[in-house]
């Protein structure tokens, strides 16, 4: 090694582990590698239109030196010459970069192209966890980002590198990920639509998704009538057709207050164009979908996936397609835990010696996950069903327990986790009464080996026939709030009179 690289100079303060000992352009940096040297860190700044690359070496003493930067073009040209210029570094010890949109994928693919067998040392982190680390006390620029990747890629236990599936997998999840915003352009549409129609007082609740008020507003906004006589004509029009007309002949009462109700042409006019975006964005979204599915589906082993994940209650087609293209390779999560730390259901833990606290939600997560998770918790809390496992525990959560909503939907979320970690990856079939059924199994066991049957005792029957006689007499002076309540009352007697028939006679 030249006296140049081996002069210590002052310290650049890019990273806390440890600092990188900058040198003058060495004489023979494009020369094989020295003795001294062990091995290179390589630290890649990845913009849209540029690549900021900078090569450190660790000496035998331990010692970081950086020895050169340059500049590349972030194009195909470009690349090529970046990977002939790494080339000549080896070994390496890490080819580290952040994970910036996805102008860091081009990157990723070529260098694992170009160097194969070191693949597994080509690592895209995550810009959250690389933040605190790259932060330099004086200017920061592409060089310095790209030093402080080159001194952090020598420490294996503090690099966690991100997901980078083929390109095959980011154009089908990208399918899913425009589905979800063409539907944001569709809610943002409805309620601009519903807005301009509270402006002039018409303030019918007009649901976009029902076809039958969304054929009613057509007629509405295409006809210059009153929103009676729209749809008086058309339901005369589906009569005239043979189209059924039912559904709009029931609702008819409801539209009398604002029979009346006539628009202005310009009015008119911002109501037809904003209902042609919301039908255009509406039929760009199933497109999405429907694209997605069939890539799905084109694969035996996510076809069976597939159909598991939509048996869980809460989750529906659109749900289990965006967890299943979200996650890519579900197989590289070790344990359930690390796939609901990934989904962003789990607090961050504070800890400071035996103090623990839990704070806000990780961020360092798929936000996507999370809301699809957060979505299909907060429709099992406010279907309020028992007939399955997961009904059961977020009635427990939200009403046994009495926590509040956000609490009992992140618990929630938990658990289908872990629905989704045994289906996805320990290939466990899903049963939704698999926890019921255990109870129960364990619950009858134990009446038998106590009371060497499974019948109710003679005292519990006159009990349910008491109860059946007063439902019979009384059944006139009730009404649905009150049978609710008597039914809980009596089924909790019941319990207690089995209870009671357990208990070893005095």
């Amino acid at each position: 090694m030249c006296a140049k690289v081996k002069k210590t100079l002052r310290c650049r303060g890019t990273s806390p582990a440890a600092c990188i000992t900058p040198a003058p352009a060495m004489a023979n940096a494009d020369s094989p590698a020295s003795p001294d040297i062990i091995r290179y860190g390589v630290g890649l700044d990845v913009h849209k239109y540029k690549i900021a690359v900078c090569i450190a070496a660790q000496l035998a003493t331990g010692e970081m030196v950086q020895l050169k930067d340059h500049l590349f073009l972030a194009t195909p040209t470009g690349l090529d010459e970046m990977c002939r210029f790494l080339a000549k570094y080896r070994p390496v010890a890490h080819y580290l970069m952040e994970c910036t949109g996805v102008y860091h994928l081009p990157v990723f693919h070529a260098l694992q192209k170009a160097f194969p067998d070191s693949a597994t040392q080509v690592i895209a982190m995550n810009p959250l966890l690389l933040n605190r680390r790259l932060t330099d006390l004086g200017t920061k620029n592409d060089k310095v980002s790209a030093a402080g990747l080159a001194n952090l890629s020598f420490h294996d236990s503090l690099l966690r590198p991100s997901y980078i599936g083929t390109m095959e997998f980011y154009r089908t999840r990208e399918l899913m990920r425009s589905h979800t915003k063409a539907r944001h352009q569709c809610t943002k549409f409805a309620n601009r639509i519903l807005q301009c129609l509270a402006s002039v007082n018409l303030k019918y609740p007009f649901d976009l998704g029902a076809e039958w008020q969304l054929e009613l507003l057509d007629w509405y906004l295409h006809k210059a009538w009153p929103l009676g006589e729209a749809l008086d004509a058309l339901i005369c029009h589906k009569r005239d057709t043979g189209a059924p007309a039912g559904v709009l002949e029931k609702h008819r009462p409801e539209f009398l207050e604002y029979g009346s109700f006539s628009l202005s042409t310009t009015t008119r006019f911002v109501l037809q164009m904003e209902l042609g975006r919301h039908l255009y964005e509406d039929t760009v979204a199933c497109a999405y979908l429907r694209q997605a599915e069939q890539l799905v589906v084109q694969l035996p082993e996510l076809q069976e996936k597939y159909l598991q994940l939509t048996s869980i209650p809460g989750l529906g087609s659109v749900s289990a397609l965006t967890v299943l293209l979200e996650l890519g390779d579900y197989r590289r999560f070790a344990k359930w835990k690390a796939l609901a730390k990934y989904c962003g259901v789990v607090p961050l833990t504070v800890e400071s010696g035996e103090a623990k606290a839990k704070g806000h939600i990780n961020r360092y997560s798929n936000a996507n996950l999370r809301v699809v998770l957060t979505q299909a918790a907060s429709v099992l809390i406010g279907r309020q069903g028992h007939e399955t496992d997961l009904g059961q525990y977020a009635y427990q959560q939200r009403h046994l327990r009495q926590l509040p909503f956000k609490k009992a939907m992140m618990k929630v979320a938990q658990k289908l986790t872990r629905v989704i970690y045994a289906v996805l990856v320990l290939n466990i079939e899903y049963n939704p009464t698999h926890e019921t059924g255990l109870r129960m199994k364990i619950k009858r066991e134990r009446q038998l080996q106590t009371q060497k049957s499974l019948l109710e005792s003679y005292r519990t029957r006159a009990l349910r026939r008491d109860i059946q006689s007063f439902f019979v007499s009384k059944y006139e002076f009730l009404n649905s709030t009150s049978r609710y309540h008597l039914v809980a009352g009596f089924e909790r007697m019941i319990r207690k009179a089995r209870y009671r028939d357990r208990q070893p006679p005095e």
